[in-house]
């Protein structure tokens, strides 16, 4: 699929050299409607890697997007220059104000 990125002054040295991105998507309570986000995403023009990370919060009880970005995996994996990364947050009763990026970066 990178092909259909590339024009024609995109030399072999010019891919290789092209940062990688990283797309940081939190998600609670979007269902189905996440996998709009992610396809968007594998969709995007940039030639170069694109990782997509999904933080789903709580997940506990947010099983319907969770389920929705696991359905997206097969998507993904047709891309030679995106991957999805699905990172499930748990709900712990003793930090109510433990954000998505806190259970990320430890």
């Amino acid at each position: 699929r990178l092909h259909r990125f590339l024009l024609p002054c995109h030399t072999p040295e010019m891919i290789i050299a092209l940062p990688s991105v990283s797309c940081i998507v939190t998600c609670y309570s979007e269902g189905d409607a996440v996998k709009r986000t992610v396809h968007s995403l594998l969709e995007q023009s940039y030639p170069g890697h694109i990782e997509i990370m999904a933080m789903v919060d709580g997940v506990q009880k947010n099983r319907q997007t969770y389920n929705a970005l696991m359905a997206c995996i097969p998507q993904a994996k047709r891309y030679a220059n995106r991957s999805l990364v699905i990172v499930p947050k748990i709900h712990w009763s003793s930090f109510p104000r433990f954000s998505v990026a806190d259970g990320f970066l430890q």
